[in-house]
C-alpha cells in the first residue's frame, strides 16, 4: 500500500562508505545526502554506531566520499558538477570544486598534509586540486597557487557511466601521499606524481 511505497522511497541505496579509525563512518547515498555516524555509548555501556547528522546534501545522488588522513575533512561528490570538501566537526564547506563532468566516480586525499585532492569522473578525466599550496619555491607572487586551484586535468581513464560497476575509475593514492594510480584506457595503470603533478612513465621511477 501507500506505507510500503513511502518506506521504499526512504530506503535509498548507499553508494559509498568511508571510515576514520573507530571514530567516524560517512556514507554517500542516492537520497543526495552524505551522512555522518559516530560511536556513542549506549545504555549498557556498549559503544554503538549512531547517526550524528547530515554533513551535506547535493541536488543529485551522492556517489563517493573520503576522509582526509587526520579525519578532519570529508570530500564528497556524485552526479552534481561539484565536489565539496567539508569540515567534519562544523559541516562548514571549505571548498566547492567545480568539475566539467556530470559524474564523479572516485576521490581521495593525498597524505597527512591533506594538500591535494584527486578525483576521477565518468568522462575518464582525472583532476588534481591543491588545497594547501606550497609556494615556498616561488619568488613571484603572481605565480603563487591559490587553495582550490586545479593543478592537473588529464583524460587518462576509461569513459564510463556513473553506476557502471565494471568500470569504477577508482583513484588510489600511495601510503606516503606522493603517487596516485588510476586505471588507464588500454587495460593498464597510469601513475602520477602528486608533488610535481606529472605523469610517471616507468614503474621503476616510483
Amino acid at each position: 500500500g501507500e506505507t510500503e511505497e513511502e518506506e521504499e522511497e526512504e530506503q535509498k541505496p548507499i553508494n559509498a562508505v568511508a571510515t576514520f579509525e573507530e571514530k567516524y563512518i560517512a556514507i554517500a547515498s542516492d537520497d543526495h545526502s552524505v551522512k555522518l555516524f559516530t560511536k556513542e555509548e549506549g545504555k549498557e555501556g556498549e559503544k554503538k554506531w549512531q547517526f550524528k547528522r547530515n554533513v551535506t546534501r547535493f541536488a543529485l545522488p551522492a556517489k563517493c566520499v573520503a576522509f582526509s588522513v587526520d579525519g578532519k575533512l570529508i570530500a564528497c561528490g556524485g552526479e552534481d558538477t561539484m565536489i565539496k570538501v567539508i569540515d567534519v566537526e562544523t559541516s562548514e564547506i571549505k571548498f566547492s570544486l567545480k568539475v566539467p563532468s556530470k559524474g564523479i566516480k572516485s576521490l581521495q586525499f593525498n597524505g597527512e598534509n591533506k594538500s591535494v585532492l584527486v578525483a576521477s569522473d565518468v568522462d575518464g578525466v582525472m583532476t588534481m586540486w591543491t588545497l594547501q599550496p606550497d609556494n615556498s619555491d616561488k619568488t613571484d607572487k603572481n605565480d603563487y597557487d591559490e587553495p582550490g586551484d586545479v593543478k592537473l586535468r588529464a583524460t587518462v581513464c576509461p569513459v564510463t557511466e556513473i553506476d557502471a560497476t565494471e568500470c569504477m575509475n577508482t583513484v588510489s593514492v600511495r601510503f606516503d601521499g606522493k603517487v596516485v594510480a588510476v586505471p588507464g584506457r588500454e587495460n593498464n595503470i597510469e601513475f602520477f606524481n602528486l608533488e610535481t603533478f606529472k605523469e610517471i612513465d616507468e614503474r621503476k621511477n616510483l
